[in-house]
């Protein structure tokens, strides 16, 4: 299917609730987000220059999320992810989260990118993550070695340290060399 049309960006996600005034509050910090439109029943947010990249829905009707920190796996989407600009503003931004009262359930090291998750009020993962390489290839690279294989998900790391030693001047190239796949792809080099 070569021919078929290919997106060239996610639009917007959409959440069923319960309860939208606890979701704006959480989306409005989380992205820095603004009510781009208020109807009943859905309020649009957007962080950027597009018309909304959230839609927030109340359905009374709808049955909660099972709860836990994270949440217990479930049949669905698992989770959306969102990539920033570069590592200093992942740990950056999550600086400023923290202080707002939004912390990540987990980070980990995938090889291929530094993930934060986080979980909404009604249980929802979201992912921002910081790409590990500057060339999408090396990335596909790492995806093919035994180490990858072995382990896709990755290890956990610590924000705080990485903040902290990103703050105190190491480089993120730095920070970077000695992640998981930088450290797998140099070894593979020499």
């Amino acid at each position: 299917m070569t021919n078929i049309c290919k997106p060239v960006e996610i639009g917007h996600f959409v959440i069923r609730t319960r309860e939208v005034a606890p979701l704006v509050t959480y989306y409005k910090i989380f992205f820095g987000a603004k009510v781009a439109c208020e109807t009943y029943p859905i309020t649009f947010l957007s962080y950027d220059n597009e018309h909304h990249r959230i839609a927030i829905i109340l359905d009374p009707s709808a049955v909660p999320k099972p709860t836990g920190r994270p949440p217990p796996p479930t049949c669905g989407f698992d989770h959306i992810a969102f990539t920033v600009p570069s590592l200093g503003q992942l740990l950056r931004s999550y600086r400023l989260r923290k202080d707002a009262g939004l912390t990540p359930a987990y980070c980990l090291d995938h090889g291929l990118t530094l993930s934060m998750y986080y979980v909404d009020p009604d249980g929802n993962k979201v992912e921002l993550q910081a790409d590990s390489f500057e060339d999408k290839a090396d990335a596909v690279r790492f995806m093919g070695t035994k180490v990858f294989a072995d382990n896709p998900r990755g290890v956990e790391y610590n924000p705080d340290e990485l903040l902290e030693r990103l703050e105190a001047g190491e480089s993120e190239a730095s920070l970077l060399a000695g992640m998981l796949g930088r450290k797998t792809i140099a070894n593979l080099r020499s």
